[in-house]
């Protein structure tokens, strides 16, 4: 695996999570469990998005500029 990549995908990660932290702090209640109810899917989704972010969207870039040689 290269690590840049890992790295990359890690990166992604975090400010996906981040995101997720911030607009739910920001446009849900102050309520623990209404919180836990609006972050908790998207720490989930974040690893998912982080790895198409990362390997699909890259490789796709890759294979669309050996087409256009």
């Amino acid at each position: 695996m290269d690590a840049r990549r890992l790295a990359a995908f890690l990166t992604y990660v975090a400010l996906l999570d981040l995101f997720a932290l911030a607009l739910a702090a920001r446009f849900a209640p102050p309520d623990p469990v209404v919180q836990a109810l609006t972050v908790g899917p998207m720490l989930v989704v974040a690893p998912v998005m982080a790895y198409w972010f990362v390997y699909v969207r890259d490789r796709e870039r890759a294979e669309g500029s050996e087409t256009d040689e």
